[in-house]
């Protein structure tokens, strides 16, 4: 390029420096982004900015996807839980309604067996009676009920002895404990037992222990007649039938007894308590049933009834040696508890066995802290010693302390029946021979 004359020369320019990238960039940023339109619609996000926020947002989405489901999840299994629960204390709760309804029937029927067995079902042995058991007046009937006409078992009587208080004015557990209490025991109460009655007329027990208190006082009319209310309430309670039976049998009312077992063989011909009545108080066994006709072992109770009619019998041949070891099995058998220990004293000074009953007074199975054994005890003991002085003031009358039983009560029928057929047959025997010696000499 040629200058003008007389011009100076332009000044040189220094070399131009390389610029840096940003440099650049900031530059060509305003540029693109007037080219572009930002100004109007604002900056272009770059892509890869766009596509990590993306990610990141998808990533947050799906946790609280995850949170949310699981929430859901935890909230349905709990609620799941709570019914499933609810549920299962719903039918535990049925189911023991249902069970105490059996128990219920099987008390008011006799059917000692199956009480036991529901009973079990209703609170098992290795839970303790709670007083807010809603169940608690049945479960205490029907565990003074299997206590006294079943096994005397003596972890039952410890289970309900503190809901026996006489302090306590519920009928049932007033009931229940006079069914555990001992005969002579019992006739004390005689006043609570009337008291009773508006609230329990159609419970069996309550008519089978009036029939026995009023035995014991002697009104023979009014215990039949509460027998007979007892068979009535509950015809299917077997030992009641038995008790029945023994007093009808010290009456001597054949025609009562035949009845009562006739009752017994056509409801439970293979019960334990209707072989041991027919044995007891008739010559003759029931016939069987021909299907499932296995005959009943006797429990601990029926035991001990038993072994106490042999006890009696031995008595009335005068065999004591007998009568002893008898007495030992029937107190085993009931282990040694203090009602049956004092029924069977009661018993032996009734039938004015008073050797055998003081020498009871001396066994292991004596009730020492019983008030009312210490009470007949001492009165039994003055009345030997003053039964003493008596026969040492006349030496012309005998010196027996004690006059042998003809038969134990429940068995008087049946032995004064037996002695009047040997009787009878000796007597025939007698005019048979007789006339035969008679013919002879004729010819």
């Amino acid at each position: 390029m040629q200058q003008p004359p007389g011009s100076s020369p332009p000044p040189a320019c220094p070399p131009s420096e390389p610029k840096h990238a940003s440099t650049v960039d900031n530059e060509l940023a305003p540029q693109l982004g007037r080219l572009y339109g930002e100004s109007l619609f604002g900056a272009w996000q770059d892509p890869l900015d766009a596509l990590e926020a993306n990610r990141r947002g998808r990533r947050r989405g799906r946790w609280d996807k995850r949170l949310a489901v699981l929430l859901l999840v935890g909230a349905v299994v709990a609620t799941g839980t709570w019914l499933y629960r609810r549920g299962l204390t719903r039918r535990a709760e049925q189911e023991r309604a249902q069970v105490a309804k059996d128990v219920a029937t099987f008390l008011a029927d006799g059917e000692l067996d199956r009480l036991a067995q529901y009973l079990g079902l209703l609170l098992p042995a290795a839970e303790p009676l709670q007083g807010g058991n809603p169940n608690l007046d049945l479960i205490v009937a029907a565990e003074a009920a299997l206590y006294r006409y079943q096994d005397a078992a003596p972890e039952r009587l410890a289970r309900i002895e503190p809901y026996l208080s006489s302090d306590l004015p519920q009928p049932i557990r007033t009931l229940a404990r006079l069914t555990v209490a001992s005969r002579p025991e019992r006739a004390e109460a005689f006043d609570t037992l009337v008291g009773l009655q508006p609230s329990l007329a159609k419970n069996p027990e309550y008519h089978t222990l009036m029939a026995t208190v009023l035995d014991q006082r002697g009104d023979t009319k009014a215990a039949r007649s509460a027998w007979g209310r007892s068979a009535q309430a509950g015809p299917l309670w077997l030992p009641h039938r038995y008790q029945q039976c023994a007093f009808e049998a010290r009456q001597h009312n054949a025609g009562a007894i035949a009845d009562i077992l006739a009752h017994m063989a056509k409801v439970a011909p293979e019960s334990a308590w209707t072989r041991m009545a027919y044995r007891h108080f008739a010559r003759t066994m029931p016939a069987t049933p021909a299907s499932n006709s296995v005959p009943q072992q006797p429990s601990a109770v029926g035991q001990y009834y038993d072994e106490m009619v042999q006890v009696f019998l031995s008595l009335a041949a005068h065999d004591l040696a007998a009568a002893r070891p008898s007495l030992g099995r029937a107190l085993a058998a009931i282990h040694g508890q203090t009602p049956f220990v004092l029924d069977a004293f009661t018993a032996l000074v009734d039938a004015m066995e008073d050797g055998l009953a003081m020498e009871m007074t001396s066994y292991e199975e004596w009730p020492h802290s019983s008030r009312w054994a210490r009470t007949k005890s001492t009165e039994l003991q003055a009345s030997i010693t003053k039964r003493k002085l008596a026969a040492a003031s006349a030496p012309g009358e005998p010196t027996t302390t004690s006059k042998p039983s003809v038969a134990m009560a429940n068995t008087g029928a049946k032995t004064k029946a037996n002695t009047k057929a040997k009787k009878t047959t000796a007597s025939k025997k007698k005019v048979v021979r007789t006339k035969k010696r008679g013919g002879r000499r004729r010819k």
